[in-house]
């Protein structure tokens, strides 16, 4: 059993494209505080520790919070080298320098290269206008000119750019497809989820902020190319234009990082008002897919799987719902498209209900968290249900005391039954995580419980130890392991039915 509390690292990388990204972060402007140094801390323990991938996702939200810091910047720079993405290392320094004008940002380029002043003028400085004009309508044989700021901005632009770029912009659903459009951009940028991405927030109904539309479609191809009535292919060869392929009415090539298909003449001449659609490539952000919740249900009593458990879940901080029942064996999942504090409430027929609260934060794309449930008891009756982590292997527990007939005696792996059946030990797990269950059908004794960890490693406070207390009908209470202890907890005292809390080092 894992910890009730679990985070869940994830995160979706931003796209690192100096071409619009220098210029966008100017606009928006920059904010620094608490988070932005969370995140800049976070991110270079990943990279001290090797894990250079989940560096890179921490290191870009860091950028994102404060786009003024230099460190955020020479950090993410480091994780790209070690990833051998050294394109991607200068680009970051660079858009960090242009940015901050930092000199140990300047210095860390000059490393890189010697000439990096003369790379840095090549790198053109493109964005989106607040308003696109629209050139006027050629003349037939009007040489065409190919518009590089427009072009330039949709093939890099996500969702975030567009509503930072333009003062407008409405999302409208037509099936599973978002269409977003902005006022002064000449186009339809179309956003769904596919097989693989969850693209769109089930919460807002908006795409996510980080990606690329999946497809854009133009008002009118031409005002690509200056507004001309047809482009021919041969025209289309004279620009900045790539893998030029034209089959069946249909012409298909690359311009920077979109793939663009239009129908055609039988020669390859495009008109305006051509059918098309653009499909942004390489630069589509790495994302998390969604944030996957999955376990198992187990019986406290028995540590069997319970089926037919109901989990009812909400974001607290998304607002998104989500509901499953257990399958035959005991597991659940829930798919959640937000990071955030998710409150689960668990109930089964003839089961005591609870709640569970799990935080996720950005990060990796899934985490499993089991449970125990404990059936419902007669009044009084009193249930001890032991969980932990992976280490130690193996915790105890212990209930000793006097029942209500005066015979002493002390519950445990050894000695699973009390006199008179006062208590028992219902479950020993040995194997970690739990549970190890005691239930107490005597409420005229007196006892101590107490957890020992068999194996003596000391590491009890660090186990993720819990004690859920269930009494008649009613889960009573929670106690996690405090911190401090060696290898003994006292968890709580009962006598004549009455639960004190001890939470203290237990001295036998």
């Amino acid at each position: 059993m894992s910890k009730k509390k679990i985070i869940i690292l994830a995160v979706a990388a931003i796209a690192v494209i100096v071409a619009t990204a220098v210029v966008l972060a100017v606009l928006l402007g920059g904010t620094s505080g608490g988070k932005s140094t969370e995140l800049l801390t976070k991110g270079r323990r990943l990279l001290s520790n090797g894990d250079y991938n989940n560096a890179v996702l921490v290191l870009n939200q860091a950028i994102e919070e404060n786009p003024n810091d230099p460190e955020a910047y020479a950090a993410l720079s480091r994780a790209y080298s070690a990833l051998g993405q050294n394109d991607q290392a200068f680009d970051v320094l660079a858009r960090g320098y242009r940015l901050t004008n930092d000199l140990m940002l300047r210095s860390y380029l000059l490393e890189l290269d010697p000439n990096f002043e003369a790379r840095l003028a090549e790198v053109t400085n493109a964005y989106a206008p607040q308003e696109t004009v629209l050139p006027p309508k050629g003349e037939l044989g009007a040489k065409p000119v190919l518009n590089v700021e427009l072009a330039t901005f949709l093939s890099t632009a996500t969702y975030d750019d567009y509503k930072r770029a333009y003062s407008n912009v409405t999302c409208t659903m037509d099936g599973n497809v978002c269409l977003v459009r902005a006022n002064g951009l000449p186009a339809t940028l179309r956003y769904f989820d596919t097989s693989s991405t969850v693209v769109l927030n089930a919460s807002t109904g908006e795409p996510h902020g980080e990606f690329l539309p999946n497809e854009i479609v133009l008002d009118d191809i031409s005002v690509l190319f200056g507004g001309v009535p047809q482009v021919t292919k041969s025209e289309l060869r004279t620009m900045e234009i790539n893998e030029i392929q034209d089959r069946s009415g249909t012409i298909q090539f690359r311009l920077y990082n979109i793939t663009i298909e239009a129908t055609c003449d039988a020669d390859g001449t495009i008109h305006s008002g051509a059918e098309h659609k653009m499909i942004p490539e390489a630069t589509v952000p790495v994302f998390v897919e969604s944030y996957r919740l999955y376990g198992t249900i187990l019986d406290a009593e028995t540590a069997a799987p319970v089926s037919g458990v109901t989990i009812e879940a909400t974001n607290q901080d998304s607002g998104e719902m989500l509901s499953t029942e257990t399958e035959s064996d005991g597991t659940y999942e829930l798919i959640f498209s937000e990071s955030g504090t998710v409150r689960m409430e668990i109930s089964a027929p003839g089961y005591i209900s609870e709640v569970q609260e799990v935080y996720i934060t950005s990060g990796s794309t899934e985490q499993v968290e089991d449970f125990t449930i404990s059936q419902e008891m007669e009044e009084g009756q009193i249930r001890l249900v032991l969980t932990w982590g992976s280490t130690p292997r193996d915790l105890d527990s212990h209930l000793i005391g006097t029942t209500s007939s005066g015979s002493q005696f002390h519950v445990y792996f050894g000695d699973r039954v009390a006199p008179d059946d006062a208590a028992n030990l219902d479950v020993d797990e040995m194997e970690g995580y739990g549970p190890e269950t005691i239930t107490i059908n005597d409420m005229g004794g007196t006892y101590e419980y107490y957890v020992h960890d068999y194996g003596g490693t000391g590491l009890i406070s660090g186990s993720g130890a819990q004690v859920k207390i269930y009494q008649g009908s009613t889960l009573v209470d929670v106690v996690d392991v405090p911190d401090g202890l060696v290898n003994d907890w006292s968890v709580c005292r009962i006598e004549n039915g009455q639960i004190t809390i001890t939470n203290t080092a237990y001295v036998g």
